[in-house]
C-alpha cells in the first residue's frame, strides 16, 4: 500500500516491511507496469490484480487475505519439485526458468520411474497434478501407486509450454503419515514437479508451486558489454565473470537468453575464446530461447576471472543477417553498449545445471499466438512518366514467425504495351512478374528465409516497372498497388501478403480499372499474357480441357478470378505428347469472368479468360 507518508508491503496478510515515502502531489501518466526495473524484473505469473484509489488498512488486507485463503484449511496439497525426486531412466537435472525451483528431468527410456515421499497430514482420496511438458507427444499413459501396491493407470495430456496437468482416471486413497510415491512415465516427457491434493474438483490454478527444498548461493558476479551496439546485424556480448564466493568453480555454463528471434534462424560465432566447442543454439519455443556456452574443464578461483576478464565473448545473428532487435531480450542491457556493466539477466551454471550467477527469466510462449504482418512501400520516381521505381519493406509485428509467404504488388498496363521488370536488390528473397490478363500483372516477391516476431526484411525488395526503351508513357495512377504512393515511406494495404497456405494475412483485393472486353466472339483469343517462346494450345469442351503437347510436359492448370486468386485447381503433374482430355466439371464457373493459369516449373507461361479458348 502506498500513500502520502508510508510504503507498506504486505505476505500473506502481515506486514513484512514500511519505509517513508515522498508526497504524491502529481498524477500518473504514460505506460503503467509492475514489477519492472532496469536492474532485475518479476518472474512469474501474476492473478487477482486490483487497484485502489486509496491505501488499504491493515484489517482490510487481512480481509482479502483470509477471502483468498478461505480453502487452506479445507484442501490439503502436497509438492514434490524435480529436484527432491528418486529417479530412474531420467536424464540428469537440466535448468529452466519457466518452472518451479528451476530444475526439471526428462524421461529418456521407457518406462522412467520416479519415487517421492509424501507426508499426508489428512487421510482421503487425493488426485495427482504434474507440472510438465513434451516435445512430441500429446496424450501419454502414466501408471501410480503407493510402493509395493498395485499401480493404477492414468492418462495426462502435455503440449510443448509449461503446464500443470491433472491426471485424468486416478485417484488415489491415502493414509495419514509418511506415503511413498510410485510414479511410472514414458520416454519425452520433461517434468519439473508433482502436486498431490485433496481439492474437489481439482482446479490447477489453485495449486501455489514451492520452491524445491534446495539453494544454491549466487557465487559468481557477472558484467556484460554490447561491442559494436547498435548494429544489430549481430549482437556481441563479451562477458566478465568474477568469482565472490570462497569456493573455487570447477567448470560452468554460460547462457544469454533472447526473445523474439526464431532459434532455427539463429546462429552463434565464438570470438574469445576462439574454440566454438561447447557453443550451441537452444529453443525454448517457437519465439524464445538461448545461446550456451559451455566451459566444463575451466577453473575460477576465489576472486579470480576466466580469460583474463575479457570472455566468454561470441555473436548473435540471424541467418541471412535479418536485424537481431535486442530490446526485448531478457539478458540485454541498454546500458552496457559502452562500458561493462551488471546483468542478472546472463544465467551461469555449474557442471551440475545448478545456478551460480544471474536471475530467472520467463521464456514461455505467450498463450495467443497472432500472426501479424505490415509492408511500408514508397516510389522514388512517383510522377515519373518512364517509370516506377518500387521499395518494399515486409515487417512481422506478430508473436510468431512469418515463412513460406508470397508478397504481391499489383499493377496495370495499357492493352498491346508490354511491361519491362528489372530486379536491383532482392536479397534473400525471389521475384517474378506474372500476367493475370488483360493488362492486369502482379510482382510476386517470396521469401526464402522465416522472419522472426518483430523482425522485417534487413533491406527493402527494389525493382522498377518500366515500358520498352524507357518510353514516356508510363502511368502508374491506375495501378492499384500503387495507391497513394510518394516518395515517402508509407504503410500500405494495397500491397497483399500471403502465408504458407495462400491465405492472404495482410492488404485489400486490388481495385483494376475496368476494362470491357467483348464476348460477341467465343473463339477470340484473350493473349492476357504469353511466354511466346512456348506455346500450349488449350480448347474449352462441355466438360473439360484438351491440351496438345509435342513431349512429356510438367504442368499445372488452375481457375483463377481475375485478381489471381485460385478458383479451383485442375491438374498438377506430367502428361505424355498429343491431345489429352482433362475432365472439368464446371459447374458454378463463370467463363467470362474466370482465367486458366497455365504454369511449367512454378512459372506462369499463360493467363488465358475461359470463354475466349473456344468449345
Amino acid at each position: 500500500t502506498v500513500d502520502s507518508l508510508e510504503v507498506k508491503f504486505y505476505v500473506d496478510g502481515e506486514l513484512l516491511s514500511s519505509y517513508s515515502s515522498l508526497p504524491n502531489f502529481y498524477e500518473l501518466y504514460g505506460v503503467f507496469s509492475m514489477g519492472a526495473s532496469q536492474q532485475q524484473t518479476f518472474n512469474g505469473h501474476l492473478q487477482d490484480t486490483r487497484l485502489y484509489n486509496r491505501a488499504l488498512t491493515s484489517n482490510e488486507v487481512q480481509a482479502l487475505f483470509l477471502n483468498l485463503d478461505t480453502k487452506k484449511d479445507t484442501v490439503h496439497t502436497i509438492m514434490v519439485t524435480a529436484s527432491d525426486f528418486v529417479y530412474d531412466h531420467f536424464s540428469a537435472l537440466d535448468f529452466d526458468c519457466a518452472v518451479p525451483s528451476s530444475q526439471y528431468l526428462v524421461t529418456l527410456n521407457e518406462p522412467a520411474t520416479i519415487k517421492m515421499n509424501l507426508f499426508v497430514e489428512k487421510a482421503g482420496v487425493y488426485k495427482i497434478v504434474f507440472y510438465a511438458r513434451s516435445t512430441t507427444e500429446k496424450k501419454v499413459s502414466v501408471s501410480m501407486g503407493l510402493t509395493g501396491s498395485a499401480l493404477t493407470r492414468g492418462v495426462l495430456d502435455v503440449s510443448t509450454t509449461w503446464r500443470p496437468r491433472l491426471v485424468e482416471n486416478i485417484s488415489l486413497d491415502l493414509a495419514a503419515g509418511d506415503q511413498v510415491l510410485e510414479i511410472k512415465l514414458p520416454k519425452d516427457i520433461q517434468l519439473a514437479g508433482v502436486a498431490v491434493t485433496d481439492e474437489s474438483p481439482v482446479n490447477v490454478a489453485h495449486i501455489t508451486w514451492k520452491s524445491s527444498s534446495v539453494s544454491w548461493p549466487q557465487t559468481l558476479k557477472t558484467l556484460v558489454k554490447f561491442e559494436g551496439y547498435p548494429d544489430v546485424s549481430m549482437l556481441r556480448p563479451r562477458i566478465q565473470l568474477h568469482n565472490i564466493g570462497n569456493t573455487t568453480v570447477n567448470g560452468f555454463k554460460v547462457r544469454y537468453y533472447f526473445r523474439g528471434e526464431d532459434p532455427s534462424q539463429v546462429n552463434v560465432s565464438a570470438f574469445y575464446p576462439n574454440d566454438a566447442s561447447g557453443l550451441s543454439v537452444h529453443a525454448e519455443s517457437g519465439q524464445t530461447g538461448y545461446v550456451e556456452w559451455g566451459f566444463p574443464n575451466e577453473q575460477i578461483l576465489p576472486g579470480a576471472s576466466p580469460f583474463y576478464g575479457q570472455g566468454p565473448h561470441f555473436g548473435l545473428y540471424n541467418t541471412g543477417y535479418v536485424p537481431w532487435l535486442a530490446d526485448d531480450d531478457p539478458s540485454f542491457v541498454h546500458s552496457a553498449a559502452y562500458d561493462f556493466v551488471k546483468d542478472e539477466g546472463i544465467v551461469v551454471l555449474d557442471r551440475n545445471n545448478r545456478p551460480l550467477a544471474g536471475s530467472c527469466v520467463e521464456m514461455e510462449d505467450s498463450i495467443s499466438e497472432t500472426l501479424k504482418v505490415r509492408v511500408l512501400a514508397l516510389d522514388s520516381r512517383a510522377g515519373d512518366a518512364q517509370a516506377s521505381q518500387i521499395y518494399l519493406k515486409l515487417e512481422n509485428i506478430g508473436n510468431v514467425k512469418l515463412k513460406n509467404y508470397e508478397v504481391r504488388y499489383s499493377f496495370y498496363v495499357e492493352e498491346g504495351l508490354r511491361p519491362i521488370f528489372d530486379v536491383y536488390d532482392m536479397q534473400g528473397l525471389t521475384a517474378e512478374m506474372n500476367s493475370l490478363g488483360s493488362g492486369r500483372y502482379q510482382v510476386s516477391i517470396r521469401g526464402n528465409t522465416s522472419i522472426g516476431p518483430k523482425n522485417s526484411w534487413q533491406n527493402p525488395a527494389q525493382f522498377s516497372l518500366h515500358l520498352s526503351n524507357w518510353e514516356s508513357a508510363w502511368n502508374a495512377s491506375d495501378d492499384p498497388s500503387h495507391k497513394n504512393l510518394t516518395s515517402e515511406w508509407i504503410e500500405t494495404t494495397a500491397v497483399e501478403v500471403f502465408d504458407s497456405l495462400s491465405n492472404r494475412i495482410y492488404g485489400d483485393d486490388p481495385v483494376w480499372p475496368v476494362v470491357v472486353v467483348s464476348e460477341t466472339d467465343s473463339t477470340q483469343t484473350d493473349y492476357g499474357y504469353k511466354d511466346f517462346s512456348f506455346s500450349i494450345p488449350v480448347v474449352v469442351t462441355e466438360d473439360g480441357l484438351i491440351i496438345s503437347l509435342i513431349n512429356y510436359t510438367s504442368l499445372s492448370l488452375d481457375l483463377v478470378n481475375v485478381i489471381g486468386m485460385p478458383v479451383r485447381s485442375i491438374y498438377n503433374g506430367t502428361l505424355p505428347p498429343g491431345d489429352q482430355f482433362i475432365a472439368v466439371n464446371w459447374a458454378g464457373i463463370n467463363k467470362s469472368t474466370t482465367y486458366l493459369m497455365v504454369r511449367l516449373s512454378g512459372k506462369i507461361i499463360s493467363t488465358q479468360k475461359l470463354s475466349t479458348l473456344g468449345n
